[in-house]
């Protein structure tokens, strides 16, 4: 009698080890941090806005696509903090590099590699693995320059 309790015992225990161990992992995958948002997508810039009525803000109706075939611009963020943008409008073709930092997990720090006296801050708007909106302001961050729109590449 005190085998069959002793091998019961055992089978109830290996059952129930085996039962803990293929419990279900419940918890969720943290959603990437925006720098790896960032960093995953070159983007194409779609949409720019400007405050053409002058009321501080950019309205919808203030977006206009940029012309097929006439203008692109294209914003690739590397991990060790350096921003390509290559742009074009019409036959002139230019590239540009900047330094950029997160200040916060919605405020880039752009300062213009060739002229480093020149900074300027992207507001993000919306960032996901394929959309990245933000507004751009000036180095004060006081005055809004422009609005872009991007889709990933």
């Amino acid at each position: 009698m005190k085998k069959f309790i002793k091998n019961s015992l055992f089978i109830i225990t290996a059952f129930a080890l085996c039962f803990a161990s293929c419990s279900k992992d419940n918890s969720a995958p943290a959603p990437p941090d925006n720098k790896t948002l960032l960093t995953a997508n070159t983007w194409s810039a779609v949409k720019l806005g400007a405050d053409d009525n002058k009321d501080g803000k950019i309205d919808d109706t203030e977006y206009k696509p940029l012309p097929a075939g006439q203008a692109f611009l294209y914003l690739t963020f590397t991990a060790d903090g350096t921003l390509i943008a290559r742009g074009s409008y019409g036959n002139k073709i230019s590239v540009a590099s900047y330094s950029w930092q997160l200040i916060d997990e919605q405020t880039i720090k752009l300062v213009n590699q060739a002229s480093p006296y020149l900074t300027n801050y992207w507001h993000i708007k919306t960032l996901t693995a394929t959309q990245f909106n933000f507004d751009e302001y000036n180095a004060d961050n006081t005055i809004m320059n422009i609005a872009v729109r991007c889709i990933a590449k």
